[in-house]
Parts: C-alpha cells; structure tokens; sequence
C-alpha cells in the first residue's frame, strides 16, 4: 500500500512495543508499532513477513498492565535498510 488514499481510516503516529504471533506456524516475533488506526497498524521488525500471513498481535501500552490483543493480516511487507516493515490490517475494525 502506497499512501494514505487507499485507507480507511488515518493512522496516527504511535511508539509501542507489540508481540506478533504467526498464527499458522507458531513462531513468535517481537516489533515496534510506529503507527495505528481502527483499521491496522504499521510495523517495524527483523523478519519479513508473507503478504497474507494471519497474525495474533500484542500492543503494550505504557502504564497498562494488559496489552491490547487483535487478530490482523499482513497487507504489504518489505526491507526498509535496518529491518522490514510491514502493514497490518485488522481482522476487524476496532476504536481505541
């Protein structure tokens, strides 16, 4: 997804540490949310993932002792020079 215009809903910056879990093989990653909207969240971590790949997501919010829990799929991933980013879009539309 190349910008703005093709979403929704528009994403606010954000800096949260999220836990991934790639639901259809187990593995368990951690990231960084750099950004979120009702409708997903952008993502910085060290592996790439597979466009399409269903995802069990972990935010952890400063001052909150659960992490907000969501199902989500990978819309667009790719190397960006120090890691990957990747675009989730939630399994369902959720207010913050």
């Amino acid at each position: 997804m190349a910008g703005s215009e093709l979403r929704a809903d528009a994403r606010l910056k954000c800096n949260l540490k999220a836990s991934l879990r790639l639901i259809n093989l187990g593995q368990e990653l951690a990231a960084h949310c750099i950004d979120a909207s009702r409708g997903g969240i952008g993502i910085f971590t060290s592996s790439l993932l597979k466009v399409g790949e269903r995802l069990e997501i972990w935010l952890h919010f400063d001052g909150q002792t659960e992490p907000l829990h969501r199902f989500g799929r990978v819309v667009w991933s790719r190397f960006n020079g120090l890691g990957f980013r990747a675009g989730i879009k939630f399994e369902s539309v959720y207010e913050f």
